[in-house]
């Protein structure tokens, strides 16, 4: 099966300059790019119409369409980027010269405040899944993008959701449902605050309709889960095969850092799929210690969870400060019991529902 990157792109770069006292037109030019496999297995990059290779690093965070691409710089240590591949069609690189680059190539023309952005956006153009039948089509298929979906939960009782940020990244409409057991019903929603680094966004219910929740069953741990401890995990996955019901898989946290190393991450051995992005990590006593986001395509039940400590930091850069739930109604509490009531918290997050 080809990786989703795989294949021809059209490609907008827009360059955008600006210093301490002004922001300077930006320039934008068009390439055509290529993005295959090595002999190796790894993903390359070049120039259609040169043949040139570009000398970045591409890599796939397990089985998601979620990369990282290693930017190299003649002068200061390489730069990463997460990119985020929607409906395996389109993604952006959205990064800025590192300054200390930027004092070496300008030399005594550099000035204090000086910035350099340069946004890529790739659009897939061979192969594609869809085939577009004339202009009109096409520009009605992009005017309308694919329904996607993933999971989310509670972070108080008045509408603020945390789920992963490549869950929700582009949306144009946001839909919540699954709320205390009901799929019948579902709410509006926007992106309040996002942390693209660490695949994290909080979602705000502004539908006029939803009214709070009585609780919060579950509590959030900060502090770095042991290795060995049991872990469960709630979610919806693949919900056009699998349905609506919610979904328990259970494990261990089987290390405290996650994709080659990544110290923001557990990597756990409970199960997770499609779908599950954005649900929550709970431990045996139903503290909320993580954030599900990928799992690795080449390995057997491992997968990753972004740690809670990183909700903390997002939910305190928000415009309005919000009380996370202080008792934890799940301690103590058989699993069945623990799923009955933390599932009321969970909800299924659908984006562009038109």
């Amino acid at each position: 099966m080809l990786d989703p990157l795989e294949g021809l792109y059209d490609v907008e770069v827009a360059q955008q300059g600006e210093n301490a006292f002004q922001r300077f037109p930006a320039e934008k030019t068009r390439l055509s790019i290529f993005i295959k496999k090595s002999s190796k297995g790894e993903l390359m990059a070049g120039n259609c119409t040169s043949g040139d290779l570009y000398e970045w690093n591409i890599e796939r965070i397990g089985d998601t369409n979620v990369y990282n691409f290693i930017q190299p710089w003649r002068d200061v240590p390489a730069t990463t980027e997460r990119v985020y591949l929607i409906n395996g069609v389109q993604f952006t690189r959205d990064f800025d010269v590192p300054q200390a680059q930027l004092r070496k190539d300008l030399g005594r023309e550099y000035q204090a405040g000086f910035r350099v952005n340069f946004k890529w956006n790739f659009i897939k153009t061979y192969p594609t899944s869809v085939m577009y039948v004339d202009a009109a089509a096409k520009a009605k298929n992009e005017n309308q993008p694919s329904k996607t979906s993933g999971t989310g939960f509670f972070l108080n009782k008045d509408g603020y959701i945390i789920t992963n940020y490549h869950v929700v990244e582009n949306a144009q409409t946001i839909k919540v449902t699954g709320i205390n057991d009901d799929n019948k019903t579902s709410y509006t929603a926007r992106v309040e605050m996002s942390d693209k680094q660490n695949d994290l966004s909080i979602l705000k219910i502004t539908d006029v309709s939803f009214r709070p929740l009585v609780n919060i069953p579950y509590t959030f741990k900060y502090t770095t889960s042991s290795v060995g401890e049991d872990c469960f995990v709630l979610g919806y996955p693949l919900i056009s095969t699998m349905g609506m019901d919610i979904k328990l898989t259970n494990g261990i946290i089987s290390s405290k850092t996650g994709f080659e190393g990544n110290i923001a991450e557990y990597q756990m051995s409970a199960p997770v799929q499609p779908g599950n992005s954005g649900g929550p990590l709970f431990d045996k006593n139903g503290n909320i210690i993580g954030v599900v986001c990928a799992k690795h395509r080449e390995a057997e039940n491992a997968g990753y969870a972004i740690k809670a400590s990183y909700i903390r930091n997002l939910v305190d850069l928000l415009p309005t400060s919000i009380t996370m739930p202080q008792t934890n109604l799940l301690t103590g509490k058989a699993l069945p019991k623990q799923v009955e009531l933390a599932s009321k918290a969970v909800c299924v997050i659908i984006v562009n529902d038109n």
